[in-house]
């Protein structure tokens, strides 16, 4: 009880200091390895999270398109070319 309200104080304070830095990283990982690697999606998703919580996740295969929550943030990368690779988008 006192770890969860304790959880509940600092969460707003680390919101700020780590703004999208979750789920820009998962976005951008992911996306290079699945489109720049053409790995498979287990691997991508095992590979991306390892050290990192995602609340969720959308992957748009047709248009190469990661979207992942975490800790209140949503980010979302695309690949943009084989030269570029994948950039965050929002």
């Amino acid at each position: 009880m006192k770890k969860s309200l304790l959880l509940l104080i600092i969460l707003p304070f680390l919101q700020g200091c780590f703004p999208k830095v979750i789920s820009s990283f998962y976005s951008r990982e992911y996306c290079s390895c699945r489109f720049i690697e053409n790995r498979e999606d287990q691997y991508c998703h095992w590979y991306a999270s390892n050290f990192i919580p995602i609340f969720s996740r959308e992957i748009d295969v047709e248009n190469k398109k990661v979207t992942s929550s975490s800790v209140g943030f949503t980010t979302s990368a695309s690949f943009i070319n084989s030269k570029v690779g994948c950039q965050i988008i929002e």
